[in-house]
């Protein structure tokens, strides 16, 4: 069910069409096998996570970011081939962490990406980044976002997918209201493809 397709100057292909796909030139072509992992881009919420991140890009580098529920790897890895040089994928699976490296390795991005088994929850006092995007769901969201909004630096995105429509506002809400419990500002706005959305917040002190 894999299909290639593209956004920009960036192209995700499946790793099995690496030879007859062509990429135009000044284009960048990310060769993905998503083996038991999710993230091919033909679902909704990646294809929502990669817009942000190719908007955030074009804003300001360089630039870090975790990507929390990494899956395949395709959002760390697409971050790299958009210029943002310091990115760390994290999942509670080791079958995904396993995937995404085979990615990593398939794609030659032999430097500024790493990733690691490590649960959301685990994640607190983690070094803060200026762009962390979690596309997982949005109950697990709202449980952690304390912990993830303590992930973002100043003047950084925090970028929240897996989210279905009728969920947005609620979990809007919330993070709002924690964000302000901690004394931080924040500018939201809201993307939506079909029956799930994205919520991207820009965080400040």
């Amino acid at each position: 069910h894999f299909k290639p397709w593209s956004n920009d100057t960036i192209h995700w292909v499946p790793e099995w069409e690496k030879e007859t796909y062509p990429v135009p030139p000044g284009h960048h072509a990310l060769y993905l096998d998503p083996g038991m992992a999710f993230g091919t881009g033909n679902h909704e919420t990646t294809r929502l996570c990669l817009e942000s991140l190719i908007s955030i890009s074009k804003l300001s580098l360089p630039l870090d970011l975790m990507d929390v529920g990494c899956g395949s790897g395709i959002l760390s890895l697409s971050a790299s081939l958009l210029g943002i040089e310091n990115v760390k994928g994290v999942d509670n699976d080791p079958d995904c962490i396993k995937v995404s490296r085979d990615n990593l390795n398939a794609n030659n991005i032999s430097a500024g990406v790493t990733f690691e088994t490590l649960p959301l929850e685990n994640l607190s006092g983690s070094e803060p980044v200026d762009v962390v995007v979690a596309n997982i769901q949005a109950d697990i969201l709202m449980a952690n976002a304390c912990v993830l909004q303590k992930l973002v630096r100043n003047e950084g995105y925090l970028v929240l997918s897996g989210i279905l429509s009728k969920e947005l506002k609620a979990v809007e809400e919330h993070f709002l209201r924690i964000l302000n419990e901690d004394s931080r500002r924040s500018e939201t706005s809201t993307r939506s493809m079909g029956e799930w959305s994205l919520l991207q917040i820009k965080i400040s002190d």
